[in-house]
C-alpha cells in the first residue's frame, strides 16, 4: 500500500531545519528510478571548525549515475559546548536519511533501496547498528542518533557503508568511485 501523505510528510516543525537548503538536482524522475532498483546512494559529510567552535553538514540523495537526486546543508543544531566532527558526521546521516523520507513522500512510495554513505566511520556505526545503550540518553549525541535511527524506522536503507574521506589527495577525481566523488563534493 501507498503511504499517506499526511501521516508520512516529512516536512513538520521538528524537521524543518533538516531541508531549509534543499534542492533539486536534474530530473529527479531518475532518482525514484534507482530507488525502485537499489540503485540510489545517499552520502553525507560532517565538517567541525575549531577556530568558529560550529559545525555544518551537507547530504545528498543520488541517482546511480550521480546527476539527478536532492541536496541539502545545514547548519549542526546545538549550542557551542557540544558541537565537534563527530556530531557534525552523526548530523549529516540524519540528513542523508530525511532525504530519503523526503523522496518516498515526493513520489508516494513506502519502498526504495538506498546505499548510505559516510566518511565518519564511528558515526555510521553508532546511528546503524542498534546495540547496547548507543542512542540512549545517556550516550553523546543522542538526540541526533535517536532522530535518525527513528527515521530508519520508516525507510528501506542498505547497511551502512563507509568511504574513506579526502580520497582526492591521493586519486584523482575521476578515477574515484561514484560516492567517494561525491563525499569530496560534500567536503
Amino acid at each position: 500500500p501507498m503511504p499517506e501523505h499526511t501521516d508520512n510528510n516529512p516536512f513538520n516543525s521538528s524537521t524543518s531545519w533538516l531541508g531549509s537548503s534543499l534542492s533539486t538536482i536534474g530530473n529527479i524522475a531518475q532518482l525514484k528510478e534507482s530507488m525502485n532498483n537499489g540503485t540510489a546512494l545517499a552520502v553525507s559529510d560532517g565538517s567541525y571548525d575549531a577556530k568558529s567552535n560550529q559545525a555544518s553538514a551537507a547530504y545528498t540523495l543520488l541517482d546511480s549515475t550521480g546527476k539527478h537526486g536532492l541536496e541539502c546543508s545545514m547548519d549542526v543544531p546545538g549550542d557551542a559546548s557540544c558541537q565537534n566532527a563527530y556530531r557534525a558526521e552523526v548530523a549529516g546521516l540524519l540528513g542523508a536519511l530525511f532525504l530519503i523520507q523526503v523522496a518516498n513522500y515526493i513520489f508516494d512510495q513506502s519502498h526504495g533501496k538506498v546505499a548510505v554513505y559516510c566518511d565518519g566511520k564511528s558515526a555510521l556505526e553508532q546511528v546503524f547498528e542498534f546495540s547496547s545503550d548507543i542512542g540512549t540518553a545517556k550516550s553523546k549525541q543522542s538526540d541526533l542518533i535517536m532522530a535518525a535511527r527513528t527515521f530508519i524506522k520508516n525507510i528501506d536503507v542498505t547497511l551502512d557503508h563507509h568511504v574513506k574521506g579526502h580520497e582526492d589527495d591521493e586519486i584523482l577525481l575521476e578515477l574515484l568511485h561514484l560516492s567517494a566523488q561525491i563525499n569530496v563534493h560534500m567536503d
